[in-house]
């Protein structure tokens, strides 16, 4: 670099020489991996904030409470425990598994209250909706039982 001189003995701390001890297929991969976890924050938020607006529009509190437990919490939860995750790559495994139950709590929570209103104005399966909404419910349930 032109105006340093890097070997001035008065400097104080010696230059740094970095290893990457990585093969290029497994670096590839890291990086394809790094992307198709963004692409799906992606798809995430987008999905979100076109049922966020639908459901405000219409006041379907129903599809705000299931939206943020199935497809926001719980998707956050299972990206969570990745190592090329954005937001958890900083995390040691035993906090990003922590992040998971939190998050995965917070989904089961706004999940099985997002049931309540149509279950008490419409019944328990009286569509097909219904009837995975009931396979949802017992799954989570057993999640909560479980952890």
């Amino acid at each position: 670099m032109p105006g340093i001189n890097l070997e001035k003995k008065s400097l104080k701390f010696a230059p740094v020489k970095i290893l990457v001890i990585e093969s290029r297929g497994e670096y590839y991969r890291t990086v394809g991996f790094a992307f198709g976890v963004g692409l799906t924050h992606m798809f995430i938020g987008a999905t979100t904030m076109v049922t966020f607006m639908y459901s405000l529009n219409t006041g379907n509190v129903h599809a705000i409470l299931c939206t943020l437990g199935y497809q926001l919490f719980s998707a956050e939860a299972i990206l969570g425990l990745s190592y090329v995750n954005g937001w958890s790559a900083h995390l040691r495994l035993k906090h990003r598994v922590c992040a998971h139950i939190m998050l995965t709590i917070c989904g089961i929570s706004c999940a099985i209250s997002g049931l309540v209103p149509p279950i008490s104005s419409f019944g328990v399966a009286s569509s097909y909706h219904g009837s995975t909404a009931t396979v949802s419910r017992m799954r989570a349930q057993t999640c909560i039982y479980v952890t």
